[in-house]
């Protein structure tokens, strides 16, 4: 039921553009989330949503193009963006202001703070602002208790597809081990050169920059977004 929201949305969200005379619908997710590759090897889907993974909006086109006998696209704009690079807008424009004001955690609580502040999307949001060297005003549960053995998992989990990503980017071919790794990647690239008109080539190294920009990112604040919840020993792995 809750990996079908997000398709569900897709289809309200073309719904109303093409009642608004429009053929493709923007969806901005970064690529590290939209893609979503697992965290550990042993993982199997686990809390890891699909419903803006490239492929998915690619054959979600193809769907609602059927349904409406026309062409239509899901366009993500920010498919080779870190979510970092994305919060870079808040030192541009000065809107840091609206920050508390969004949600993206995946375990809200009914009580205030609603945001658990550990969860993989809370940890994404927190390292991103934390890069852009931007105060992040949002209140989480975390910070109201102390710390239980339960809410480091997930930055356990982060940390080491981090070292994982790092040792596969620093191979004599960082792309062929990456991809041998995760395949998804070479479905992504096939798919979008074959629909798209786009050089293999082109998606292979912007892909590469992506990870390779996410890993960089995570090495600069990592002690910062994990102090409290991990030992100084883990964080410097």
């Amino acid at each position: 039921e809750l990996r079908a929201r997000g398709f569900v949305f897709l289809l309200l969200g073309a719904a109303c553009a093409h009642l608004q005379g429009q053929d493709t619908l923007f969806i901005y997710e970064n690529g590290v989330g939209a893609i979503n590759l697992p965290f550990r090897a042993s993982e199997v889907g686990v809390d890891h949503a699909r419903s803006v993974h490239p492929l998915s909006l690619l054959k979600m086109g193809k769907l609602v193009s059927t349904l409406l006998s026309t062409s239509f696209r899901f366009s993500n704009p920010f498919l080779f963006w870190t979510k970092a690079q994305m919060c870079k807008v808040f030192n541009d424009t000065f809107s840091t202001a609206l920050i508390a004001g969004t949600v993206t955690c995946d375990r809200l609580h009914r009580q205030t703070p609603m945001q658990c502040g550990c969860c993989s999307s809370c940890l994404l949001r927190r390292q991103a602002l934390a890069v852009q060297a931007i105060n992040d005003g949002t209140g989480y549960v975390i910070d109201t208790r102390p710390p239980r053995p339960e809410d480091r998992l997930h930055l356990q989990a982060m940390l080491h597809q981090v070292v994982a990503l790092r040792t596969l980017l620093t191979t004599p071919d960082p792309w062929l081990s990456l991809a041998k790794q995760h395949r998804v990647l070479w479905d992504i690239v096939d798919e979008i050169a074959s629909q798209e008109g786009i050089f293999p080539e082109v998606l292979i190294m912007k892909l590469l920059q992506l990870y390779t920009r996410y890993v960089e990112e995570w090495e600069q604040v990592r002690n910062t977004v994990g102090v409290g919840l991990l030992p100084n020993s883990e964080l410097q792995q």
